[in-house]
């Protein structure tokens, strides 16, 4: 949801929460007992660069997503000893439903997004699916608590 902080309803605010945060929590604790048992045991959620860098008329998304920071760190140091990965990739703005509602209309601050990217280009969801992928293979099994921008270098950090 884009809007200014102060036009949000509490309302909003829950259901963001629900998604971005609640629903991953509740999805991990329903999995992990397997996952402690697999052979290559991975998570990886989806947090923002909008809740690592803040975000104008965001404030309900980027709190929302920031939570999944902490949950990401703390279960990376309680399961590290179960060989269980927890990361986060937090993709900058992404071609899709989510930018064009926001630039609708907005051409000129479309294009100065894109110019403001050093990539100059919106991410694909394939640039991040395959970040995600990385963090699920084998290659990625001593990455753990690490937070990965797919941005196109908008976000450094």
């Amino acid at each position: 949801m884009v809007e200014p902080f102060i036009d949000g309803e509490p309302a909003t605010w829950d259901l963001l929460h629900q998604v971005n945060l609640r629903g991953p929590m509740l999805l991990t604790r329903a999995l992990l007992p397997a996952l402690k048992q697999a052979a290559n045991p991975r998570i990886v959620y989806v947090a923002s660069d909008s809740a690592r860098a803040g975000a104008a008329n965001e404030a309900a998304y980027a709190a929302s997503k920031s939570g999944l920071f902490g949950l990401a760190k703390s279960l990376a140091r309680e399961h590290a000893r179960d060989a269980v990965t927890v990361n986060l990739v937090c993709p900058g703005p992404i071609e899709g439903a989510m930018v064009s509602e926001a630039m609708a209309g907005k051409e000129s601050m479309l294009a100065k997004l894109k110019a403001a990217i050093p990539m100059r280009r919106l991410a694909a969801a394939e640039d991040v699916a395959s970040a995600i992928a990385w963090l699920c293979s084998p290659g990625a099994g001593y990455v753990t608590g690490q937070t990965l921008s797919v941005s196109g270098g908008i976000t450094m950090q």
